[in-house]
């Protein structure tokens, strides 16, 4: 049988595909955050690398299981009352995670 030569790739195929799957553009940030789970008695600082409409891209610390379920805490710079964002893990690698936003 004969072997097939693929001429187009998969990007020359599915433009859309290639790129940026997100709904929604993201905005790169570096700000400090706290996931809270547990019903708030527990806690894990982490850096806000970037946000859009939609999810959030953190970082952890080291690496550690995050809870499937959880609420991001950002600090308000013009208040003393935090930000508080209902959030769920997209995916985790190491000590990076992707949390899509509960309320999108």
């Amino acid at each position: 049988m004969p072997s097939r030569i693929l001429t187009h790739s998969a990007r020359d195929m599915f433009p859309a595909a290639a790129g940026n799957r997100r709904l929604w553009p993201r905005r790169r940030t570096l700000k400090s955050g706290r996931i809270l789970f547990n019903f708030s008695r527990s806690s894990m600082d982490v850096q806000i690398i970037n946000v859009s409409k939609g999810g959030a891209c953190l970082r952890l610390g080291i690496p550690w299981p995050c809870p499937k379920l959880f609420e991001l805490e950002i600090p308000t710079p013009n208040s003393s009352t935090p930000r508080i964002i209902p959030c769920e893990v997209a995916w985790q690698r190491g000590v990076m995670i992707g949390a899509r936003l509960r309320n999108a």
